[in-house]
């Protein structure tokens, strides 16, 4: 989904890591990962 791309990006903005994103969207890292990638498509 689109929101939930852009709010992955936005709390990478501010957490600098994919780990620390990651925990705090209750997600994985590599989850976090493939938003950022649904996002550049």
């Amino acid at each position: 989904m689109l929101l939930e791309g852009i709010e992955t990006l936005l709390v990478l903005s501010k957490e600098k890591t994919m780990s620390r994103t990651g925990s705090q969207l209750y997600i994985s890292q590599s989850a976090v990962s493939k938003r950022i990638s649904n996002l550049e498509k």
